[in-house]
């Protein structure tokens, strides 16, 4: 992709909706870029490797 093929998008988000897509993309080891281009596309996301083992160990010393 070339750069002239990028275009710059501006949005409004309420600081919780700022906070979820934050989270959310952290938990799937991606920006916050790289995770609304994904969702555009449809494509499944999953949680990062990171994340899985934090969420297993949580798991295991609650």
């Amino acid at each position: 992709m070339k750069n002239n093929d990028r275009y710059e998008l501006y949005l409004r988000l309420s600081q919780a909706e700022k906070e979820q897509l934050e989270t959310n993309a952290y938990k799937c080891g991606l920006s916050k870029s790289v995770y609304l281009r994904q969702l555009i596309w449809e494509r499944r996301l999953r949680l990062s490797r990171a994340q899985r083992l934090e969420n297993c160990v949580l798991r295991y010393i609650r």
